[in-house]
C-alpha cells in the first residue's frame, strides 16, 4: 500500500504539493486556534471571578448600609465603590445606582442586592460551565473542546474556495449588470447563512432572548430575503438593503427595561 501511495505522489507532483500546504496550513491553523480558544478561556475565567469577588465585596457594602442607615463611613464607602467600578455593571443596575443617588432611598438598595444575586447566579453558572472538569463522565464535553478549532477552519477554507468560486463565476458573465446581481445575490445569500447560524447558536445555548412577532418577523426578511431571487433575479440587486434595513429595525426595536422596585 505505501508503494502505491510514493507512486501516486510521484506520479502527480503538483497534487502531492497542494495536499502537502492544505495539510499543513491545517495543522497550524488548529494549533493556533486552539492557543486562541484556551487563551480567551483563561481571560473569561479571570474575569468571571473578578466580577464575583467585587459584587461578594459590594453586596456585604449595601448590607452594612442597610442595617447602619445613619453611619456616614458605611455610605461614603459604598459610594466609593460603585462611583469606581461602574463598567462592571448592567444598564439595569446602573439606572438603579443612579436612583439611589438621586434619593439615597433604602429600598432601592434592596433592589440591587437582588440585581447583584441575578448577576452572581449567571457568573456562578459561567465559571461553572469554563472550568468543567475533564472527567470519563464528561468525554463528550471533552471531545466537544478538541474540536473548537476545526469550526473556524471550515470557516476559513469556505470563505477562501467560495471567493474563488464566486470571482470564477463573476468572470464569467458577459455583462456589468449581471455580475453585479450576482454580487449582490451571494452576499446577501452570505448575510443569511450568517444570521442562521448565530440564531440557531443562541437557540442550542438558551441565550437566545425572547423576540416577540416583530422580531421574528425582521429575523424572516433577514434569513429568506434571497429567495425573491428565485422569484424575479433582477431584484437581487435591493435584496442586501432590504436586509441591511431588517437589520437597523432589529437592533431600533430592543427597548430598555423598566426597572421594578421590590418591596
Amino acid at each position: 500500500m505505501w508503494k502505491e501511495f510514493a507512486s501516486f505522489f510521484k506520479t502527480n507532483p503538483e497534487l502531492s504539493l497542494l495536499i502537502t500546504v492544505f495539510g499543513t496550513l491545517t495543522v497550524w491553523l488548529y494549533k493556533e486556534f486552539k492557543v486562541m480558544y484556551s487563551q480567551s478561556t483563561k481571560n473569561k475565567l479571570t474575569t468571571v471571578q473578578k466580577k464575583l469577588d467585587f459584587y461578594g465585596k459590594l453586596e456585604a457594602s449595601i448590607a452594612t448600609v442597610i442595617n447602619q442607615p445613619n453611619d456616614p463611613n458605611s455610605k461614603r464607602n459604598l459610594l466609593d465603590k460603585l462611583g469606581e467600578s461602574n463598567s462592571y455593571f448592567s444598564e439595569d443596575i446602573r439606572q438603579i445606582i443612579r436612583d439611589y443617588y438621586r434619593q439615597a432611598d433604602v429600598f432601592l438598595l434592596i433592589t440591587l442586592i437582588a440585581f447583584i444575586e441575578m448577576e452572581m447566579k449567571k457568573l456562578d453558572e459561567e465559571k461553572r460551565t469554563l472550568t468543567s472538569s475533564e472527567s470519563p463522565v464528561e468525554i463528550m464535553d471533552y471531545i466537544a473542546r478538541l474540536m473548537k478549532p476545526v469550526g473556524p477552519i471550515i470557516v476559513f477554507f469556505a470563505i477562501i474556495f467560495g471567493s474563488v468560486g464566486l470571482g470564477l463565476l463573476v468572470m464569467q458573465q458577459n455583462t456589468l449588470w449581471n455580475k453585479l446581481l450576482l454580487i449582490a445575490f451571494s452576499l446577501s445569500s452570505l448575510f443569511s447563512l450568517m444570521i442562521s447560524i448565530a440564531l440557531f447558536s443562541l437557540m442550542i445555548s438558551n441565550k437566545l432572548s425572547r423576540q416577540g412577532k416583530y422580531r421574528w418577523v425582521l429575523d424572516g426578511c433577514m434569513i429568506f430575503t434571497p429567495c425573491l431571487a428565485f422569484l424575479y433575479w433582477n431584484l437581487s440587486l435591493i435584496l442586501p438593503i432590504i436586509q441591511l434595513i431588517s437589520l437597523i429595525l432589529y437592533i431600533r426595536s430592543e427597548k430598555p427595561r423598566q426597572i421594578i422596585i421590590l418591596n
